[in-house]
């Protein structure tokens, strides 16, 4: 398999060691907008960087969420999981349309240790199933990006499709902070990536593909 036909980076990040073809940043995360409507545009955070979002324009940029699990203390104590995930994909569906730099139509539910997930890997499934489904209700192509290792710990063996989501980005650093000359991400979830992050500090990316 070809080492990648894209490349681009994430998050805070400012950097595009092999291509800049394609950039991710950061909505928000929980019930929280990243930055207010206005600031999109000129403010800088550890998850959003302008410059990059306008490197690329937005046809090539994509935004992610950073989904919290049901131990989170804004979840409210009558909601399901289920509700919990679609009260996030709710707020992230309002910056995702507020984000005038955002042109790709997959939003990237953002699956991390800790993030408040519990050791029930079904109701964590239904928060992903909740976000995915409303994501979708809204137009949205909903991805998922996790790291083999996380994705086992917080969702057991439920499969990314199962789940509601259409494609992957997955963190495996493997190669530093330099173009990967193989393609090295294996993916997980029962889903091969099409998106692999393969350095971290900076936030370095490839892509098969730029889709969805």
């Amino acid at each position: 398999m070809a080492a990648y036909n894209y490349g681009g980076c994430d998050s805070g990040t400012y950097s595009f060691v092999c291509d800049p073809n394609f950039y991710i940043g950061q909505l928000g995360y929980g019930t929280t907008i990243l930055l207010a409507s206005n600031q999109w545009g000129n403010t800088d955070t550890t998850g959003w960087n302008h410059e990059s979002a306008i490197v690329v324009g937005p046809p090539n940029a994509y935004g992610f969420w950073l989904l919290w699990g049901t131990a989170a203390p804004t979840k409210p104590s009558s909601q399901t999981p289920y509700q919990w995930g679609q009260t996030q994909a709710q707020q992230c569906v309002t910056a995702w349309t507020q984000n005038n730099y955002v042109g790709r139509y997959t939003v990237w539910a953002d699956i991390e240790e800790p993030e408040y997930w519990v050791s029930d890997t079904g109701a964590n499934g239904q928060v992903l199933s909740g976000f995915a489904a409303y994501m979708t209700s809204q137009l949205a192509a909903p991805g998922v990006y996790s790291a083999p290792a996380a994705w086992s710990d917080i969702m057991g063996g439920q499969t990314v499709a199962s789940l509601g989501g259409v494609q992957i980005w997955s963190y495996e650093p493997q190669v530093g902070a330099k173009c990967p000359s193989s393609w090295q991400a294996q993916g997980f979830g029962g889903m091969s990536p099409n998106i692999w992050q393969f350095n971290q500090n900076p936030d370095l990316d490839v892509a098969l593909e730029i889709n969805g």
